[in-house]
């Protein structure tokens, strides 16, 4: 059967205009070499927290789901809305308060993860000349997939994933165990550190998404998709409350916000 889900790729934003505690205009931040430009109002693009997986009118079918919720903890709850969007580990959809709609006590800079033909609709205008994610990461670091509850998803119904860059240290049949790479963002230089090894049962939908969707790889390997060798590197999925329960975190946005201290 055909899976029914949404992918979603984020980046940052600052909200410039406000029309209510769910709804705004943002200017996306693509790079770390220029100063917000205010002015740039031909820039800017709604986002709607309405608009999102588990809003109360939202459906997966059609073209209404344009934003992806916030971030959870490893019991499935909504994370907390903070002010500093930035500093949420894995915090999805940073901007705004989320379920608690109420933007005087949510971030107005962090990030938000835009629904994959929507995200490709506002490109032009929202992000170039500036490539995004450019050399920054790569797309799947900065992506998230959400399933309906829909039964042709199986195991995988109401559950969220994040992708990560991985490394296969070991393999014995259907369990892996895995490096990943954490962005990390520097004064002087950006680069990445190892985490881990982690482990992951390749078949269990509440650790990992074993099949991603295509939209989810943007042409990157998969790493638990055909052969699995020690060695291997690409693209793996965790599912968003195991990511918090092993403390991952995704590429942090803004680029060049919340950069290390000399």
């Amino acid at each position: 059967m055909t899976t029914e889900c949404k992918v979603f790729h984020g980046v940052g934003a600052v909200i410039a205009q406000v029309t209510s505690h769910t709804k705004f205009s943002v200017l996306a931040i693509v790079n770390d070499e220029e100063d917000i430009d205010f002015s740039k109002t031909s820039r800017l693009f709604e986002v709607d927290l309405q608009a999102t997986p588990k809003a109360p009118t939202s459906t997966f079918t059609g073209s209404g789901i344009k934003f992806d919720d916030r971030g959870v903890d490893q019991t499935d709850q909504e994370l907390a809305a903070q002010l500093n969007g930035v500093a949420v580990p894995l915090g999805i959809t940073t901007l705004g308060s989320g379920k608690l709609k109420d933007l005087t006590r949510g971030g107005f800079v962090g990030a938000v993860y835009i629904e994959h033909d929507h995200f490709n609709r506002i490109r032009k205008t929202a992000f170039e000349p500036d490539p995004w994610p450019g050399e920054s990461f790569d797309l799947y670091q900065i992506t998230s997939v959400a399933y309906s509850q829909s039964p042709s998803n199986g195991t995988r119904a109401g559950k969220r994933y994040h992708g990560f860059r991985g490394t296969v240290t070991a393999v014995n049949g259907r369990t892996v165990e895995l490096t990943f790479q954490k962005h990390v963002q520097k004064l002087d230089d950006d680069g990445e550190i190892p985490l881990g090894p982690f482990r992951f049962n390749l078949d269990d939908a509440h650790q990992c998404d074993s099949d991603p969707p295509p939209e989810a790889l943007d042409g990157a390997p998969s790493i638990a998709m055909g052969p699995i060798t020690t060695g291997k590197e690409g693209a793996f999925f965790v599912a968003l409350p195991h990511a918090a329960s092993l403390n991952l975190s995704g590429g942090k946005l803004p680029i060049g916000f919340g950069r290390d201290e000399p």
